[in-house]
Parts: structure tokens; C-alpha cells; sequence
């Protein structure tokens, strides 16, 4: 499982370091990024950081939910 991971991960690094800065941080730069809301128009970064990052800050609270549950 580790493996896979650092595979993502490394596949993530390659395709910021593809990405040139106005790509990353302009938007309507990247046509599938342009599709993928409906009413927002968001920047390649802000992508990568809701599929990487951000799912750990609601990670916490449900771990501590789930403790009081079982514990």
C-alpha cells in the first residue's frame, strides 16, 4: 500500500512540475478544469489542493466522532 501511495504521490509531483506557473495559477487554462464546475471557475492549484489536502482537514473530526462512537 505504501508503494502505491509514494506512485501517487510521485505522479502528482509530475504533473505540477508539467504544469508552467500561469497553467497552475490563471484560470481557463486547462479545459477540463474549466468543465468540471458548473458556476465556478477554478484554477488547476485549487483542484490540487481539494483532492490532496483538504480532505484531511474533516479527516480529524471524523476520527473523534468515531472514537466517541466505539470508545
Amino acid at each position: 500500500m505504501k508503494a502505491k501511495l509514494n506512485e501517487n504521490i510521485n505522479s502528482i509531483y509530475a504533473m505540477i512540475d508539467s504544469l508552467s506557473e500561469e497553467e497552475s495559477f490563471k484560470p481557463y487554462m486547462r479545459k477540463w478544469a474549466d468543465e468540471a464546475t458548473k458556476t465556478a471557475t477554478w484554477e488547476v492549484y485549487k483542484f490540487i489542493h481539494v483532492n490532496t489536502v483538504a480532505p484531511f482537514g474533516t479527516f480529524r473530526t471524523k476520527i473523534r466522532k468515531w472514537k466517541k462512537i466505539v470508545l
